[in-house]
């Protein structure tokens, strides 16, 4: 799901591609805003041998990217290029998830931010990490709390819609709907 690169497109010059070559350039999103794409877009067709024989062409597609696992069109805007690099610089792996759950770059940012309840190994890990963070069992003496199944706590908590989850490479990440 994630990458270990930073987040990239693959930019193509349409007049090549029509004229059934390859000419393009991979674009590292990191700290770039939508001119700095638009200034390395514009180098890459400027350099277009396809461009020059017939004309001048500004028209372009992403061909590729490596966005942590989020999927993208063809024609995305430089601008969302740009917000979708952002929001996973600063939430990784959760963003994507999210993203891809809700499919609504501002959506997935609140998720990250007002929603994200962890990474765990399983739902059970969950349950007993809400349990000891809420206090809930606090006064349940020792012995009697081996009793208490948090697997089917946790599994109840996203069968109820309490919480929704993807997992991940890091893991089962965790969101409330609350």
């Amino acid at each position: 799901m994630t990458s270990t690169t930073s987040p990239r497109v693959y930019i193509a010059s349409l007049s090549a591609y029509n004229a059934g070559k390859l000419h393009g350039v991979w674009i590292d999103l990191d700290g770039k805003d939508e001119s700095d794409i638009q200034d390395e877009v514009n180098a890459m067709l400027a350099t277009c041998p396809e461009n020059a024989l017939s004309y001048p062409s500004e028209e372009w597609a992403i061909h590729d990217y490596d966005l942590g696992g989020i999927k993208i069109g063809e024609s995305e805007s430089f601008e969302t290029l740009v917000n979708l690099a952002k929001a996973l610089e600063d939430h990784g792996e959760k963003f994507a998830l999210a993203f891809d759950n809700f499919g609504d770059l501002d959506e997935a940012v609140q998720a990250c931010e007002d929603s994200y309840q962890g990474v765990f190994s399983t739902l059970e890990d969950y349950a007993i990490d809400y349990m000891e963070q809420s206090g809930i069992l606090s006064e349940v003496p020792e012995t009697l709390r081996n009793y208490f199944d948090f697997a089917r706590f946790g599994k109840d908590c996203e069968v109820s819609g309490d919480i929704w989850t993807a997992r991940g490479e890091d893991g089962l990440h965790v969101f409330s709907n609350n």
